[in-house]
């Protein structure tokens, strides 16, 4: 009866393999990494839906700790512009808007891919000057090859997986790579400062997500 018994969760092991995400194509071995994961109390095919409705740039709009995060993590930026006399920089939920509806560029934010139903997948590409960010608008068919020095390279996902047979998790995964080793030691520096913020921002983008699937 053991056999038996070791064969049948050998087969549960085999079958429920896990799938490759995209963005494990997209950025294999980031330079920095953050993930956060929340149990929706809805199906996978809900979830998804509402992962395209999600409207980043409305966000902020409707979250206040998200708008002040954000405004914190803009602060070193627009002053640093202002001492140099340059204009302000686009803030990045207004790069954004509804998932669903963003192109493939040429764009600062672009959708570099999806698994409808389970995995959606968009990026961009700045370059991380002491406190300034500035971002190259860029498409879906240069985002993968391009190494231009002086860039950083930003990939993120979110995606669903089944959690028992109504529910599932919803995982934010946002992944960084530099072109050159100047710049990865220039936004490292620039992440550790801001990195506490991001995980905030991912938090409460899954949230919304979460409360869009009617969780």
């Amino acid at each position: 009866m053991a056999p038996v018994v070791v064969w049948a969760k050998l087969r549960v092991m085999i079958t429920t393999a896990p799938a490759p995400l995209l963005l494990d194509g997209l950025m294999p071995s980031p330079d920095a990494a953050t993930t956060v994961t929340v149990l929706v109390d809805a199906d996978p095919a809900t979830t998804y839906a509402a992962i395209l409705d999600a409207d980043f740039a409305d966000m902020p709009r409707k979250d206040p700790l998200l708008r002040w995060v954000i405004a914190a993590r803009a602060l070193p930026d627009r002053l640093s512009r202002r001492l140099r006399g340059r204009p302000p920089a686009v803030p990045i939920a207004e790069t954004g808007g509804r998932l669903g509806v963003m192109g493939e560029g040429p764009d600062a934010w672009i959708r570099l891919g999806a698994q409808p139903g389970r995995e959606f997948a968009f990026g961009a590409i700045g370059q991380f000057l002491g406190a300034q960010v500035d971002w190259r608008p860029t498409t879906c068919a240069e985002f993968g090859a391009f190494a231009e020095p002086g860039y950083v390279k930003i990939a993120a996902s979110l995606s669903v997986h089944p959690y028992g047979e109504r529910r599932c998790l919803l995982t934010y995964d946002c992944r960084s790579t530099a072109t050159d080793p100047a710049s990865r030691a220039s936004f490292l520096r620039y992440w550790r400062l801001v990195s506490p913020g991001i995980r905030i921002v991912l938090w409460r983008a899954a949230a919304m997500i979460r409360r869009g699937a009617g969780a």
